[in-house]
Formats: C-alpha cells, structure tokens, sequence
C-alpha cells in the first residue's frame, strides 16, 4: 500500500476551489495524464456518480472508471478508482482559512495482490520507493496546475 499526503493553500474560497474540483469535463486541464473526462450517463453529481475517464499511461492509453465515494459541498470529495488490480482511493478536503481555502489531498493505492504489496517497499525503510516518489510527483504537478488554474481563472474576492 502506497499513501500520499499533503496539503496546498488556495487563495480563493472553498466555494470557488469547490467548482473547479467538480468540473469533470475540466479535469484534462489539470489532472496528471488525463485525455478525456465524463459523468457516465446522465447523473447529477454526487455519491454513487460514476467517471468515465480516459488516461495515458506508459505505452498505452487506458479507460478507467471512478466512483464518488463521498461528496459533501464545498468541504469533501472522495473518488475510488480501480485500474487494474490496482486501487486508488482519493480524497480532497477543502477547509476555510484566512488567506482562502486549505486543499487536503489524501491518496491511498492499494494493490490486488498481497505480493505486490510487499515488494512496493522495503521494510523499514523511511525513504519513499521509486514508485511512491512518482506517484506523489504526479499528484503534486495535478494540485499544483490546479492551484495555478483557480488563481489565474477566478477573480480575487473584495475584501
């Protein structure tokens, strides 16, 4: 099992940051090796929706269904995806602070098989493994693009 944490200031308010999260037809703009993002059939957004989404990865181009777990406005999403044998459990959180919005992202992978999941790290290392620094990389260039999209694309709220 992989866990990737970390948290990143927004200078807007969780409910501009909140209609950025949930834009799924915007989600190639910012999330790391995304083609093409959809709500499956004619949903509204919420618990139980289901993504369609369509991501490279190396040497091929993949479709990977998401479902959202969670969904509290403007404050909790969380999304299970299954790539694989593989599982992605993510969650944002969007907390209010002074200079805007804190963004927690929290990011469990799970692997099929219990074998793999041993070999993922070495025991008692504190040091990440290659593959848990490339996964962290790749969900810190999607938050960061993000961030920079809600600053560049929303107005600064009068104060």
């Amino acid at each position: 099992m992989i866990y990737v944490t970390f948290e990143r200031k927004v200078r807007r308010p969780p409910a501009v940051v909140w209609g950025f999260l949930t834009d799924v037809s915007a989600l190639v703009t910012w999330v790391d090796a995304l083609i093409e993002a959809q709500i499956a059939g004619d949903q509204p957004l919420g618990v139980g929706t289901e993504l369609v989404l369509e991501r490279r990865s190396p040497g091929s181009i993949e479709n990977v269904r998401s479902e959202i777990t969670a969904f509290r406005e403007p404050s909790l999403i969380a999304i299970e995806t299954r790539v694989g044998k593989l599982l992605f459990l993510d969650r944002l959180t969007l907390e209010p602070i002074p200079e805007g919005t804190r963004l927690g992202i929290y990011v469990e992978r799970m692997y099929g098989r219990r074998s793999a999941s041993i070999f993922a790290r070495q025991p008692g290392l504190s040091v990440p493994s290659p593959q848990e620094w490339s996964i962290r990389k790749a969900y810190e260039r999607s938050v960061e693009a993000l961030v920079e999209r809600i600053e560049r694309d929303s107005m600064l709220p009068f104060r």
